[in-house]
């Protein structure tokens, strides 16, 4: 006698005996106690979830003889011929080889007579959605009145392509993919009745790679038992099914988040060795790198993916070392690259590059923890100065200094139950009446405003009176940055004069040389100067070191 595999030995013959489609067979169970059932079905899902199986046991639960409180019982002469496919009361058609015109006509004419030896006869028409227009369009009144004693169940794979008006006529069940639990839990039972030694691992890896598909995962322990006998080990299923051993995956994930190249070049060079494909190695290691993000953004990944135990707690210590904007980072490089390596002829050298790029990339940081950091850093300078004080500078400068786009004070909350206090002054009135710039210098420094306080002691001040204030700085990038706080500064100025003078901020004007005595580089060594002003102003180096960033190039206006 022929061996028969594994998926057909142990293929469900009961709604009980079915895998993970309770909201499926629960409402065939109670359609057949209350004879509710519909003369027209419509069985949707991935392959090998049971669509097939389960409009089998419908058949025979529609003509078994045995008087039981839930049909079929499998053991009648009607249960046994359905199940040995010699029912001439059941037809199995092929929507894929008899997808025309001509075929439905013929059905049309046959669903006419009654059933021979059952009470109804059942038509399941596999990969209906292969059928022609033509032969949906002359299938349409024969399933919308059907007669009494015919029942039509339709599966497929691709319920999009099944024309409405056929939907609009059947009953819709859509199949889930199976868990990885509940298809482990489908293999131990199977092992053990056939004898095999394998251990739990070894079945989640076979569970995984069926997809959610328990006729795949039955198709594939079959595949590893005629690789190893009775015994499986773990390395036999990663051997037998050809699999990318989880350790390279995982092992070059770690090397691209820490920045090691030399590593992650070693283990795509064993990738090559074993002869594993380039382009399903990419493929693990993008799923690799989502499952990272789902276990940094979810509180229960388990939920979500499908891993061993020992898998699950090594993702989640990857992902709590990493930030978010990293792994979606590393995720969207790998995606963009896939359809590169596709049409490649040389995948290697590309996938090399990739891995050398990627292992090049300094962890990112979220903006929000950015402005945590930069707010706690401009808190230590001063009380005074806030990250909100910061400008954005527009394209096109003024004729002194950048266009900025001031951005408003939000205002401080109310504070409820008590009454307002007047907020005290910056600064006390000039004692004698006669304001001194020196005074007010002092003035800044005692109450710490240090950033605005570096800017004002390079000013030499030519008026500073309750009418005029002018101050003269060495050149335009300092006034620049004294523009771009002139609101505070204007503020100060009024509350410590006690008025509200015309403020004058100038360049310190260039002497011209006659010609004759011009001296060749003159421009390039204030440009010069001007640059180093800048890389040396506490504003810039406070920037580069909360963001960590360097200073590539300064644009001036030389208008």
């Amino acid at each position: 006698m022929s061996y028969l595999v594994l998926a057909r030995k142990y293929r469900p013959l009961v709604f009980a005996d079915v895998v993970g489609q309770e909201h499926v067979t629960r409402p065939l169970t109670n359609a057949l106690k209350t004879d509710r059932v519909a003369h027209a079905f419509l069985f949707a899902g991935a392959r090998g979830v049971g669509k097939t199986t389960v409009a089998r046991i419908l058949a025979m639960a529609l003509n078994c003889r045995v008087e039981v409180d839930e049909r079929p019982c499998g053991q009648c002469d009607a249960c046994l011929e359905i199940i040995s496919g010699q029912a001439i009361d059941v037809f199995e058609i092929d929507g894929a080889s008899n997808r025309g015109i001509d075929e439905v006509r013929e059905l049309r004419e046959m669903v006419k007579y009654l059933p021979s030896k059952g009470s109804f006869k059942v038509y399941i028409i596999d990969e209906v959605h292969m059928l022609t227009a033509p032969a949906f369009n002359a299938l349409l009144k024969t399933l919308e009145e059907p007669p009494a004693h015919v029942v039509f169940i339709f599966a497929t794979t691709e319920p999009h392509k099944v024309p409405a008006t056929i939907l609009s006529r059947c009953q819709r069940y859509d199949f889930k993919r199976i868990t990885l639990k509940a298809i482990v839990g489908r293999l131990e039972q199977v092992a053990s009745n056939e004898g095999i030694e394998i251990s739990p691992t070894s079945l989640r890896i076979i569970a995984r790679e069926s997809e959610g598909s328990l006729r795949d995962s039955l198709s594939l322990l079959d595949q590893v038992i005629a690789f190893s006998g009775t015994r499986v080990a773990d390395k036999n299923v990663v051997e037998a099914l050809g699999l990318i051993d989880r350790a390279l995956i995982s092992g070059s994930a770690k090397a691209l988040l820490a920045g090691d190249a030399s590593q992650a070049l070693e283990l795509l060079d064993r990738v090559y060795t074993y002869g594993y494909d380039t382009k399903e190695f990419v493929t693990q290691l993008l799923e690799y790198f989502r499952s990272l993000v789902v276990c940094k953004v979810s509180p229960d990944p388990g939920r979500i993916l499908d891993m061993l135990d020992a898998e699950l707690e090594e993702l989640k210590d990857i992902a709590a070392d990493s930030s978010l904007e990293t792994l979606n980072f590393f995720f969207n490089a790998l995606l963009e690259r896939m359809e590169k390596l596709r049409r490649s002829t040389r995948p290697q050298l590309v996938l090399e590059a990739l891995m050398v790029g990627l292992a090049q990339v300094e962890p990112l940081q979220s903006v929000a923890e950015l402005a945590s950091r930069l707010e706690a850093l401009l808190g230590s300078v001063g009380p005074d100065v806030r990250a909100s004080d910061f400008r954005r500078v527009s394209g096109s400068p003024p004729e002194k200094g950048p266009d900025l786009v001031e951005q408003p004070l939000e205002a401080a909350p109310a504070q409820t139950g008590a009454a307002p206090e007047e907020a005290e002054p910056f600064f006390q009135p000039v004692p004698g009446g006669k304001p001194e710039w020196p005074d007010f210098l002092s003035t800044l420094k005692e109450k710490n405003n240090r950033l605005l306080l570096s800017l004002l002691e390079k000013a030499e001040v030519k008026a500073f009176t309750p009418e005029t204030v002018e101050l003269e700085f060495p050149s335009e990038p300092e006034v620049a940055f004294v523009n771009h706080d002139r609101d505070r500064l204007v503020e100060l100025i009024n509350e410590y004069l006690q008025a509200r003078p015309e403020i004058k901020i100038n360049a310190r004007p260039v002497k011209a040389e006659p010609s004759a005595k011009a001296k060749p580089g003159r421009n390039a060594e204030q440009s010069k100067r001007a640059e180093e002003t800048i890389r040396q102003h506490p504003m810039i180096k406070s920037a580069q070191e909360v963001l960590g960033a360097k200073l590539v190039k300064i644009l001036t206006n030389t208008n």
